[in-house]
């Protein structure tokens, strides 16, 4: 074989992944990175609305591949099970009520089913690992009080989960962000007529950057720059980084060029200052030397990368590139 796509079991990533018995394959990543490479490997989600997935690619056929990973979810009880959020699949592991309609962005997030006997168990030992940081979302039965435990450290989204139980119809979503390690949950309430909750949560995220750059060439004067591209029609409608020295094969590009927009810009978010990254946006500098999105109204937003510490490049195809300092945490 020379590739091959695994689904790990609670979604984790790898710590290694050799072949033929000690051949080290690079990670990649993006998906785009991977794609583009002829060996390496790449954890995560193909688009938005994929799943998660541990895709490898070899250079040369191999004999055996051998992933390894020092982080467990190590969920318990041990008859609750990890699954995936979507219509149609069941959220209890001892009930057949499925899920019928939910926000679209929680589509796909990793979902622990929990056990609807549970609903009165008094002192609850529910706890699982996450390796990375992770927002976590709680599904709860809206006809109860929501118990103190959650009212007092998560937001209420003010959002719902339906499901085709038709005595409760909606679970609500609460929301807490936690830095990797152990989760620990509570108590459901010990009420007869009532649900139990269950779990989901996403270890990758849409992060949005609020940047700020002037370029010398347009710069004038008061923090501010003129937009001559722009008003001699001069600004391209879709991104011009698609040649060298960049090589982006991002698909972005508008009907119409933003008010106040200066030119396209290439933005990077990089591990090393030596090595370049493969997760890159396009999008508009503004005269303020603010770096907006498409709309010329939103920040910056890079969809599937782990929160973490990088290194922010911005390219501009008249300027030299300049890269932070250091590395910048980014959630």
């Amino acid at each position: 074989i020379d590739s091959l796509i695994i689904r790990l079991k609670n979604n984790i990533l790898p710590e290694e992944i050799t072949i033929n018995g000690g051949i080290n394959l690079m990670k990649k990543n993006t998906f785009a990175e991977f794609e583009s490479s002829s060996s390496g490997w790449f954890h995560g989600k193909m688009t938005e609305s994929d799943n998660v997935y541990t895709w490898i690619k070899f250079s040369n056929s191999a004999n055996s591949v051998h992933v390894t990973t020092n982080c467990s979810l190590n969920l318990f009880p041990e008859n609750y099970e990890l699954s995936s959020l979507y219509e149609g699949n069941k959220y209890y592991v001892d009930r057949d009520y499925t899920i019928t309609t939910m926000p679209d962005k929680y589509r796909n997030f990793n979902m622990i089913k929990t056990a609807n006997a549970d609903k009165k168990t008094i002192n609850l030992d529910f706890h699982f690992n996450i390796c990375n940081s992770a927002d976590v979302y709680i599904a709860y039965d809206h006809r109860l009080t929501t118990p103190l435990w959650i009212t007092t450290n998560y937001i209420n989204t003010n959002e719902k989960i339906y499901v085709s139980d038709p005595y409760m119809n909606y679970f609500n979503i609460w929301e807490k962000a936690f830095e990797p390690g152990i989760v620990t949950l509570g108590d459901n309430g010990n009420i007869d007529e009532s649900s139990m909750y269950f779990v989901f949560y996403n270890l990758f995220k849409t992060l949005q950057l609020d940047l700020k750059v002037f370029l010398e060439g347009p710069f004038s004067s008061e923090n501010n720059m003129n937009t001559t591209l722009l008003q001699n029609d001069l600004i391209p409608k879709s991104q011009p980084y698609n040649i060298l020295p960049w090589n982006y094969e991002g698909s972005e590009n508008v009907q119409e060029i933003p008010d106040n927009a200066v030119d396209w810009v290439l933005v990077e978010l990089r591990t090393s200052e030596d090595v370049k990254s493969q997760i890159r946006r396009a999008g508009f500098l503004m005269n303020d030397g603010v770096i907006l999105a498409l709309d010329g109204l939103s920040n910056l937003t890079f969809e599937n990368v782990l929160n973490g510490d990088y290194y922010i490049v911005i390219y501009h195809r008249n300027h030299l590139p300049v890269m932070s300092s250091e590395k910048v945490h980014v959630e």
